[in-house]
């Protein structure tokens, strides 16, 4: 079986798993065992396979990023402390030496049979993961919530063999190749894991029954794998948002930008209008002329600039927020831009991808 052997696939991991935890100071550290590297928290965990480090213990993160630094072969030594009775021995420190012996470096670590284990019921396949898939996982998690109050928004669904990711004011849409009667949802720090691996290898997906199915609160796993890493996190008892009732389906205008351009007027916009609302208007004609208009009232500064674009149908007049704008423009290189529009109280369709919902407009 192949190895993750790239010091920068797994610094990558680890600082895509593991954050600060001053509330369960093990979750900062990871797991040796068996030739492979475990680490997470009580939701999800993460194994990278086949590493090929020898021995059975813990080690905080920095720690084990230094050791990496410092030696490019190493062997590992346990220095075993108290012998338990009734349980595995501790083991108090680890110590790490390049092969000609001249370097070593010792780290206290705590008992590795502390570390969280995130059990498993029985494992049923439910599909796969492309690469193409997961590269759309990655643009959708650019689109979720970071408020903790609103925790469906704050995961990418799979939904209807769509992937879905929104903070309310922005929704990426797009269809999948994954195909699952149920949704499914997917933290953003697994689909940073998973595209580090993607390239590699294509993701099987599994779920897995409850433990205790006694208990309501416990809905089972879910399993992301491939050759190379296996990602087992808790599944969500919450549906996603009804994300299709907000999709406007009658879209009478739509204007094709240059994309370049319509970014350099947005960022000179942000730079004159208030910095807070960020509210830039567009007056577009059916002409296809585009009048681009931005105010701070508070300081007196004024923007307007006029674009072209290849207009379909009427007229109209709506706001957006220009930062928001402008980053859902960033997604993609091509060199124009779409927009469908239905009124100025309704969301924007940007690429038949991107719902971007307006900004009320004032005298």
């Amino acid at each position: 079986m192949k190895q993750v052997s790239s010091k920068t696939l797994i610094t990558g991991a680890i600082a895509a798993m593991i954050g600060k935890n001053s509330a369960f100071p093990i979750l900062e550290n990871l797991l040796i065992q068996d030739g492979n590297i475990i680490m997470g928290d009580f939701k999800t965990t993460a194994t990278l396979k086949n590493v090929g480090i020898p021995g059975h213990f813990t080690i905080h993160k920095k720690d084990f990023i230094q050791v990496m630094n410092s030696m490019t072969n190493f062997t590992v030594k346990e220095n075993i402390g108290k012998r338990r009775k009734d349980g595995p021995d501790e083991v108090i420190s680890t110590s790490f030496s390049n092969q000609n012996g001249k370097e070593t470096l010792t780290y206290f670590s705590d008992n590795p049979h502390d570390f969280p284990n995130t059990r498993n019921g029985k494992e049923h396949l439910i599909g796969g993961l492309t690469v193409e898939d997961i590269q759309k996982l990655s643009i959708a998690s650019k689109f979720v919530s970071t408020d903790i109050e609103r925790p469906k928004m704050t995961h990418v669904a799979i939904k209807d063999e769509f992937i879905v990711g929104t903070d309310a004011h922005t929704l990426y849409f797009e269809r999948c190749n994954f195909k699952y009667k149920k949704e499914i949802l997917i933290h953003p720090r697994i689909i940073k894991l998973m595209t580090l691996f993607h390239e590699m290898d294509c993701f099987h997906v599994s779920v897995c029954d409850p433990i205790d199915k006694s208990n309501e609160l416990d809905k089972g796993t879910l399993i992301f794998e491939n050759r190379f890493v296996r990602i087992v996190t808790r599944r969500h008892d919450e549906e996603f948002v009804p994300y299709r009732e907000v999709i406007p389906k009658d879209n009478p205008t739509s204007a094709l930008f240059d994309k370049k351009k319509l970014r350099d007027t947005l960022a000179k916009s942000l730079s004159c209008g208030n910095k807070i609302a960020n509210v830039t208007a567009f007056d577009i004609s059916e002409d296809g002329t585009v009048d681009v208009s931005a105010k701070d009232i508070d300081h007196g500064n004024d923007y307007s600039a006029q674009l072209l674009a290849k207009v379909k149908g009427p007229g109209l007049m709506i706001g957006f927020d220009a930062k928001l704008m402008d980053k859902c423009l960033s997604i993609g290189d091509q060199a124009a831009v779409s927009i469908a529009l239905s009124d100025p109280t309704r969301a924007a369709i940007i690429d038949n991808r991107i719902l971007l919902m307006p900004r009320l407009l004032t005298d």
